[in-house]
């Protein structure tokens, strides 16, 4: 279970981390 947790974890990190970065385009914003 170690391994699967691991990618679920980093698959979110990396999720959220996109999501927060579109957010955070100025581009994306005005659109």
């Amino acid at each position: 279970g170690c391994p699967v947790i691991d990618v679920s974890n980093k698959a979110v990190e990396e999720t959220a981390n996109i999501i927060l970065n579109m957010i955070n385009q100025p581009y994306w914003n005005m659109e």
